[in-house]
């Protein structure tokens, strides 16, 4: 809701407003956490797609940045497999 609230606040000075918000990405950080650990094949078969990759977060937060997304504001884009979804 803060987003929506922001991009409501700052529509009429032509700012745009969106959130990028990762499910679990293969980073240093998650490796780590995860190495030793029975979940990583268990989250694999979760997601369609497996455990996301860091470059598929930068595509997305691109698109937000680019002139593509000129009328998109207020937006969550989730970038997660599909596992909201279920």
């Amino acid at each position: 809701m803060m987003t929506k609230s922001l991009a409501s606040e700052v529509s009429g000075e032509n700012i745009r407003v969106n959130a990028v918000a990762p499910g679990d990405i293969e980073t240093g950080p998650f490796a780590r956490r995860h190495r030793k650990s029975r979940m990583v094949p268990d989250l694999a078969r979760r997601d369609a797609d497996g455990v996301g990759q860091p470059e598929e977060v930068a595509a997305a937060a691109l698109f937000l940045c680019s002139p593509a997304s000129s009328y998109v504001t207020g937006e969550v884009l989730v970038i997660d497999g599909g596992y909201t979804t279920r």
